[in-house]
């Protein structure tokens, strides 16, 4: 239990400043039961060949990332494609954070604004002004709205309460990030993604912050990562994970999420990630992910 927490007394979070505020727990499964439900079930498989099919009948509940905000539905990293996949009843909306050139964190994916706009031109060359001015909407096949690029405390303060938020950081200042994190007090509702480096500083600055790093190199570096981070899951392309590899997440308890864009991104991919052992669904398409696992009473 986090340091300085009595028996009975809600946990601690010491935030960026060094302020103690109890931390916040939401309707979203705990970061404590998604382990020792990892584990649990773990145990109970008895053939390698059938770990998925296995742990998906001790369990009710996949857990759906709508990627970008379900960027096959809506234009990605909208507030429309974040309320869509409220609306839809994801678990999480996956976002990307970058820095503009005067500071402001915005929400955009690519490094460059050109692809998913009316502009050009790198982010991080931009002001918030110039990127405020783009309509995010003006590629997506369809479309007749208009939509502004959202900032990071846009975004937590639509998601706060309704859907947990994971944090794609791609280029901005670590401290930067955690202190919109923590102003927004989402507790176990918002976890960080990136590459390792990035979320060792974020677990410098905060002891309690959920974390995820994409598949390891190894199994060896798995088991390195999973010492080193406590990580809340491991995330990753479905490709790159073998049967194996999500065993081995799971007996360190940790869950594994696993990313079934593209060629995969439907019914027989979600089934073949299932069959491997997968806890989460990141996904374009999370209509067809939650109308999928409810068939299968995974929801």
């Amino acid at each position: 239990e986090p340091s300085g927490t009595r028996r009975g007394q809600a946990p601690v979070q010491r935030t960026l400043s060094g302020k103690r505020r109890l931390q916040v727990m939401p309707k979203f499964p705990s970061f404590a039961l998604a382990r020792l439900l990892a584990v649990a079930m773990l145990i109970t498989v008895p053939l390698v060949a059938h770990v998925g099919a296995a742990r998906a009948k001790g369990r009710s509940r996949i857990i759906v990332e709508a990627h970008r905000g379900g960027a096959a539905l809506a234009p990605e990293n909208t507030l429309a494609a974040y309320r869509n996949a409220i609306r839809l009843g994801a678990d999480y909306v996956e976002i990307d954070v970058r820095q503009t050139r005067d500071g402001k964190l915005v929400i955009m994916h690519d490094r460059t604004v050109d692809r998913t706009t009316d502009g050009k031109g790198e982010v991080a060359q931009l002001t918030y002004r110039e990127i405020s001015r783009l309509n995010a909407a003006a590629k997506f096949p369809g479309y007749h709205g208009r939509e502004h690029v959202p900032t990071l405390e846009e975004v937590v303060r639509l998601c706060r309460g309704k859907i947990g938020v994971y944090v794609d950081h791609k280029s901005a200042p670590v401290r930067d990030v955690l202190a919109v994190i923590e102003r927004a007090d989402l507790g176990d509702a918002v976890l960080v993604y990136g590459d390792v480096p990035t979320l060792k500083e974020y677990r410098s600055l905060n002891s309690t912050l959920l974390l995820m790093p994409t598949h390891p190199s190894s199994i060896s570096e798995l088991r390195t990562q999973a010492i080193s981070l406590s990580p809340m899951a491991f995330d990753g392309s479905m490709d790159r994970w073998t049967v194996e590899e999500v065993q081995e997440a799971h007996s360190h308890g940790a869950p594994v999420w696993m990313n079934v864009l593209g060629a995969t991104d439907n019914e027989k991919g979600f089934e073949r990630a299932i069959a491997m052992g997968a806890d989460g669904l990141e996904t374009d398409h999370p209509d067809l992910a939650i109308a999928f696992l409810k068939s299968k009473g995974l929801r």
